[in-house]
């Protein structure tokens, strides 16, 4: 038996009724023992390219030892949330953070274990998520995973190849989920604003993220955001006994504290007439975009390369009744082809990373922006070319398939766009507690400990900063230098 195996053999499982109705909890080992249909979850990561991860559970489980089956399957504890629990299980074996997973059917079985004496009667959710990535499996739990085309998939479920044993459960499972990912656009992702490999995987990252319920779902207020954010939480969230009271308050403060990070960040914008013209860059569901033009009531647009995130942006726009000065277009943040000089503020909350080259992406800020504009840039960046290979920093990097520059780096590439600063400021103490008050949620990814971690070595900046552009004053600059 492996170490995980025999802590979860306390754990409880939920016995379901033939419908999937919650009627009552036994232990893990008894559920297997015995016979009793309980819930389980099945989830399937597909990398937008065809293949699907499988994994070959590790020759010393107690159940189903050695046996090819899903990504990652598990149960939840009772009246535990399927997709919460599946992220956080996905990251536990295979050290893969960020998935956002999708119910897409469930399938049930009565099945017997040819390397034990357990039986498997489940109820079993099916999951799917996207994923492109080299997983870090846990050596406990799996012996070995590949990525397979899932037509050949198919073929093997019907002719295994010699030595390789499939779970029975997989094909059901597969039935239902790879109809679904390719419904969904998982097989072949369909990236019509992306340049490249990495723009691809991050439009993917963010356009099949719907469920998320920290950056997908809107407040009371209706925004939705997908940032940090600067101020110390309430504790007494974490003082509620209920848990489920609990986890709704703990979302609800983060929604909170994410709306001081908004009113922060547009602090540093300058004061804008009615006339005035901002850009939301990379804008997401448009959360900071609303708050910018609820302060100034000027002109606001935000471009994302979601389509899913721009529909959203502009249903909100639509139902507030403010279309005609807040609008969202589905564009490249690299090359959106809107008029040249025509903003007078271009605003990124933490979307800079995300593209691969800083150096276009400054380019065409400066080709916005009129004479004496303003870049507001908030980013979590690292700190040196040193700490570009931290640990905590890799692991951020393969959570958001960002590959984290130095500030050096991002304030030079900003002169060299004829982009001055004049405001530069770390905040990564302030970012903390946002932090610590997630790793408390359900809805915690695994990302978590490194952010907290980098923050608090200063491997990591949170950098608010504000470049003027002006193109006379940068081009004197470099021709006293030649």
């Amino acid at each position: 038996m492996s170490a995980t195996d025999d802590r979860r053999s306390t754990d409880l499982v939920e016995l379901v009724d033939a419908e999937g109705n919650a009627c009552g909890s036994t232990g893990m080992i008894d559920a297997h023992t015995h016979g009793k249909r309980h819930r389980a979850y099945s989830l399937m990561l597909f990398d937008g390219r065809g293949n699907v991860l499988l994994q070959r559970r590790a020759a010393h489980k107690t159940r189903f030892a050695g046996i090819w089956g899903p990504t990652c399957c598990g149960h939840p504890a009772p009246g535990q949330d399927v997709v919460a629990h599946a992220r956080l299980h996905c990251f536990e074996e295979l050290g893969i953070s960020g998935v956002e997973p999708r119910e897409v059917g469930t399938v049930d079985y009565d099945l017997g274990d040819p390397t034990s004496a357990y039986v498997e009667v489940e109820h079993n959710h099916v999951l799917i998520a996207f994923y492109s990535g080299t997983p870090a499996a846990h050596p406990e739990e799996i012996d070995e995973v590949r990525w397979l085309p899932v037509a050949e998939l198919a073929r093997e479920l019907d002719d295994p190849p010699d030595g390789v044993r499939y779970a029975e459960w997989l094909r059901p499972v597969a039935d239902v989920a790879v109809p679904a990912a390719e419904k969904f656009g998982l097989l072949n992702v369909d990236a019509t604003r992306a340049h490249d490999t990495h723009q691809r995987n991050v439009y993917s990252y963010y356009q099949f993220k719907t469920s998320d319920k920290i950056n997908t779902e809107a407040g009371p207020d209706d925004y939705v955001h997908s940032h940090f954010a600067l101020t110390p939480y309430n504790p007494t969230v974490l003082e509620v006994t209920d848990p489920g009271q609990r986890q709704d308050a703990i979302l609800r403060e983060i929604h909170r504290m994410e709306n001081l990070q908004c009113e922060a960040v547009i602090d540093l914008m300058p004061p804008l007439p009615p006339t005035g013209r901002v850009l939301d860059a990379a804008c997401g569901r448009g959360g900071t975009s609303f708050r910018a033009w609820e302060r100034f009531g000027c002109t606001v647009h935000g471009v994302d390369f979601s389509e899913q995130r721009v529909a959203f942006a502009n249903a909100v726009a639509a139902r507030r009744g403010v279309s005609d000065q807040v609008r969202f277009f589905h564009a490249n943040v690299e090359d959106t082809g809107l008029p040249e000089h025509s903003y007078d503020v271009v605003l990124f909350n933490e979307a800079a990373v995300h593209v691969p080259d800083m150096r276009k992406l400054f380019a065409e800020t400066a080709r916005l922006l009129r004479p004496g504009g303003s870049l507001v840039l908030v980013e979590w960046i690292a700190d040196s070319r040193t700490t570009r290979t931290a640990a905590e920093v890799t692991a951020i990097n393969n959570n958001y398939y960002t590959a984290l520059p130095s500030r050096g780096e991002v304030l030079s590439w900003m002169l060299t766009a004829r982009l001055v600063p004049v405001h530069v400021a770390d905040r990564r103490r302030d970012v903390l507690p946002y932090w610590e008050l997630r790793s408390h949620s359900d809805h915690r990814t695994g990302v978590e400990n490194p952010f907290v971690t980098a923050f608090t070595a200063g491997s990591m900046n949170y950098l608010l900063c504000v470049a003027a552009y002006q193109p006379d004053h940068v081009r004197t600059l470099q021709d006293s230098r030649s």
